[in-house]
C-alpha cells in the first residue's frame, strides 16, 4: 500500500458499519415506542401539561400528539378531542413550541437525581457532537471546534471575548500533513436565539451559530510532520488539549461534530460559494419561479 496508515481508518469504518447493521436489525428503537413512552408518563404521574400556563393538554391528547405528530393531530382535531378554542391556541403556539420548555415539563425539576433544566441542551449536544473517550488524543479534522482565547496583559478576557472556529478541511486533506498546510475555518458566535449546535465547556452549555459567508473564512496553518502526518493536539496539565499553529498561536480543542453534521455545514458553505450574481431585467426576475 502506498499509504498503509489509511488501512486503519478503513478498518474502523467497516467494523462500525457492521455494528450499525446489527443494531438496526435488532430494532432497538422499539424500546422507545409509543407504548413505552405512555408507561413512562404514567410512572412519572404526568396526567397533563400546560403550555405557557394557559394551554392545557390531557394525558390522552399528549399521547396522540406523540404518536401521530403535532400537525396531523391539528388537521384532524375533532378526532382527537380538541375543541376549537384549544385548536386555535395550539395553532398559534405551533411555531414557538421549541421555546416553551416542554421537555422540562415532562420530566419535572428532578430526574434521576439531577436537575432537568438543561435536558434539551444535553440531548442537542449528545446528538450533534462526536463522543471522545478517555485515552483518545484529538486530531485536527473536518468538524473540529477550536477556541482562541483573547489575552490582554497576560490575563484571559471574559469568556464572551473568546473566538470559536469550526474546521472545514476535508478529511482526506487532514492526513499526510508533512509540511505546513492551511486549514479553512468558519467562525462560530454565541447566540441564545438562533444557533446550529450546542457545545459543553467547563460544565456550561454554549449555543453557537456558524457563519456560512465566504468572507468570514479564516485560514490557519498547521504542520503534522512531528506526529506522523496528522495534526495532533498537545495535552496540558489541566486536562485541556491544544493545537499550536505555525506562527505559535494556541487554540483549545472544544470538540468535534459528528460526521453528517460536519458535512452539512460544509455543503451549506459550498452552496453559498456557488451562488451566481446576475443582473437581469426586473420584470423577468419578478415573474421568475426563483422568487
Amino acid at each position: 500500500l502506498p499509504d498503509p496508515d489509511d488501512a486503519e481508518g478503513y478498518l474502523t469504518s467497516i467494523v462500525s458499519e457492521e455494528l450499525f447493521g446489527l443494531l438496526d436489525e435488532a430494532d432497538i428503537g422499539r424500546n422507545a415506542n409509543i407504548d413505552r413512552i405512555g408507561e413512562w408518563l404514567e410512572m412519572r404521574g404526568i396526567s397533563g401539561i400546560k403550555i405557557d400556563g394557559k394551554i392545557s393538554l390531557s394525558h390522552d391528547q399528549i399521547l396522540k400528539i406523540l404518536e401521530f405528530g403535532y400537525i396531523n393531530v391539528l388537521k384532524n382535531s375533532e378526532d382527537y378531542g380538541i375543541n376549537k378554542q384549544l385548536l386555535g391556541q395550539l395553532n398559534k403556539a405551533q411555531k414557538s413550541l421549541h421555546k416553551k420548555g416542554l421537555t422540562y415539563q415532562f420530566t419535572g425539576p428532578i430526574i434521576d437525581g439531577e436537575g432537568a433544566e438543561n435536558l434539551d441542551e444535553h440531548f442537542a449536544n449528545l446528538t450533534s457532537m462526536r463522543a471522545m473517550y478517555e485515552g483518545a488524543t484529538p486530531t485536527l479534522s473536518l468538524g473540529t471546534i477550536l477556541k482562541k482565547q483573547n489575552v490582554t496583559n497576560g490575563q484571559d478576557k471574559e469568556s464572551g471575548d473568546n473566538q470559536y472556529y469550526i474546521c472545514l478541511q476535508p478529511r482526506c486533506d487532514c492526513v499526510r500533513v508533512n509540511q505546513p498546510r492551511q486549514f479553512p475555518f468558519l467562525p462560530l458566535t454565541e447566540n441564545e436565539g438562533v444557533f446550529d449546535f450546542v457545545i459543553k465547556e467547563e460544565n456550561n452549555f454554549l449555543k453557537l451559530k456558524c457563519s456560512r459567508k465566504p468572507f468570514d473564512l479564516k485560514l490557519l496553518e498547521f504542520n503534522g510532520v512531528k506526529s506522523g502526518g496528522k495534526v495532533t493536539s498537545q495535552s496540558l496539565r489541566n486536562g485541556d488539549y491544544v493545537f499550536i499553529d505555525e506562527i505559535g498561536e494556541t487554540y483549545t480543542w472544544i470538540g468535534e461534530l459528528r460526521g453528517e453534521q460536519s458535512l452539512r455545514i460544509s455543503s451549506q458553505f459550498a452552496t453559498t460559494m456557488s451562488r451566481i450574481g446576475l443582473d437581469e431585467y426586473e420584470w423577468l426576475r419578478l415573474h421568475s419561479i426563483r422568487r
